[in-house]
């Protein structure tokens, strides 16, 4: 019996047969992909859960040392965990050196429910810093409760320990796995639409792109492809090698992050460091020297008490844990109340400080606090670069002008500059202002302890609210940073 195929067209046969291959490598690929960066996705969950806990014990040290020093009581332990709690926007709870609550942002702190001898407070208990699911019947829900130890000299004071809803956790999972599988259903509906026109030409394409996705898939971020075809086949490999860019420049960028990150924190610990063995080895017996190195050693940890508390900012933004309380909103208003709390520091540094903004401006839809911060980066930032006899004017008004309203796009905005007579940024450094750690003029910058978040907590406070944010500058005549906000 002779076997036939179930078609007599030869280009219906690659079609089709195409179209199978295509649909399983698609599905596999897609899969694949979206089980590893699934994967990826909840190892970082973890590690940023983890270097929250660590910062959040870092800031306990003192409140837990005092408290156990009689110098605070409980309730003023209990208030200031609520209140870090708060700001990270996660249940925050504070443990004893036996394992035993001594403060909770949530419940009663002395609550005997809690069991010290669970597995990752006897690790925390070790000083290391761990994480684990577990299921938690306040939240009727698995929990991924994260603990970091609070060390002081050496000690292990307490721990610290974060929770985190795991289906916050599955919600990201969800949404990841239903981008995954859109990109993986116009991936091959693009696929089918060249393979009915290109049915004999698509098949070594297919195969270049399908042995470059799987090794894109396995981590070679390296991976571009250069097919040559019909048009719809390039722009196919165009897609692929700007997805495979933009995944390199992403972790390229993860990467300058920490390593920028990491430098931003040991200088100052270095500092700190290089004091305290010169204070041991004798420089404590002269009075003088002892003072200045006591008073680096304070402005050092001033600096990263600072440099701690932007990064907590910029990481609750960026992650949309500190989504804007909205609200309409004048922003002369706010502007105003900056610019008065601010005006004697100006003065002090011979800076003549304005205000010109039109009271009868219509209102934004706007966060007041985040707006209050975005004005006061903004109004720091220039008086730090300008010199003694400079000005500096805040201004609001309504977008005006085809150029700006053709910049800022369709409806109407309201426009808030911040305009100085300082030393100006070079033109190349413009576009890379807003980066996070990035400085201008790097010397002067440490000098006056800017770490290069000030105008990154801007931007993403600006994006955060659906605005708008441009600077421009001239060498030695000034800088000009504005910011548009949608009218309501």
């Amino acid at each position: 019996m002779t076997w036939r195929l179930p078609f007599k067209s030869l280009r219906t046969g690659l079609l089709l047969t195409y179209l199978a291959l295509i649909a399983t490598s698609v599905g596999l690929l897609g899969w694949r992909i979206g089980a590893s960066l699934d994967a990826s996705r909840f190892a970082e969950t973890r590690r940023d859960q983890e270097g929250r806990a660590i910062l959040a014990a870092s800031a306990s040290v003192d409140w837990l040392s005092n408290y156990y020093n009689g110098k605070i009581t409980a309730d003023v332990l209990c208030q200031e965990i609520s209140a870090l709690a708060q700001r990270i926007s996660q249940p925050v709870a504070l443990l004893d050196s036996q394992g035993r609550i001594v403060a909770d942002s949530e419940d009663n702190p002395y609550d005997d429910s809690h069991d010290p001898t669970l597995p990752e407070i006897q690790v925390g208990l070790t000083g290391q810093a761990t994480s684990t699911i577990r299921y938690d019947p306040d939240d009727l829900d698995d929990v991924l409760f994260t603990i970091a130890p609070v060390i002081y000299q050496k000690q292990i004071l307490g721990i610290v320990r974060l929770e985190l809803p795991m289906r916050l956790v599955r919600a990201t999972s969800q949404a990841l796995w239903l981008r995954v599988a859109s990109a993986s259903l116009l991936s091959a509906l693009a696929t089918i639409i060249v393979s009915l026109w290109f049915a004999t030409l698509i098949a070594r394409p297919l195969s270049q792109l399908t042995r470059a996705a799987a090794a894109l898939a396995d981590g070679d971020l390296t991976q571009r492809v250069n097919v040559k075809g019909p048009e719809e086949l390039q722009r196919l490999a165009d897609s692929f090698n700007g997805m495979a860019e933009r995944l390199a420049r992403v972790m390229q960028d993860q990467r300058a992050f920490v390593a920028d990150a990491a430098h931003e924190f040991r200088t100052p610990l270095t500092t700190i460091r290089l004091r305290a063995e010169a204070l041991r080895e004798g420089a404590k017996d002269d009075p003088q020297v002892a003072d200045r190195f006591l008073a680096d050693i304070e402005d050092e940890a001033t600096r990263l008490a600072n440099l701690v508390d932007e990064l907590l900012d910029l990481s609750r933004i960026e992650s949309g844990l500190a989504e804007p309380r909205r609200a309409p909103m004048a922003l002369p208003a706010i502007a105003r109340d900056v610019v008065q709390t601010v005006i004697p520091r100006a003065e002090q540094s011979g800076i003549q400080l304005s205000l010109e903004a039109n009271t009868q401006l219509p209102t934004v839809n706007a966060d007041a606090d985040q707006i209050r911060r975005v004005f006061i980066n903004l109004i720091d930032n220039a008086i730090k670069f300008t010199p003694s006899g400079g000005e500096i004017r805040v201004q609001i008004a309504l977008a005006a002008g085809a150029a700006l309203r053709e910049r800022l796009g369709a409806g109407r905005w309201v426009v808030a500059s911040v305009r100085d007579t300082g030393i100006g940024i070079p033109t190349e450094d413009l576009p890379r202002i807003f980066d996070r750690f990035y400085r201008s003029d790097k010397a002067r910058a440490r000098a006056t302890g800017g770490a290069g978040l000030g105008l990154a907590i801007v931007k993403s406070i600006v994006d955060a609210h659906a605005g708008k944010i441009r600077a421009e500058s001239d060498v030695g005549k000034g800088t000009t940073i504005s910011f548009a906000l949608p009218v309501v």
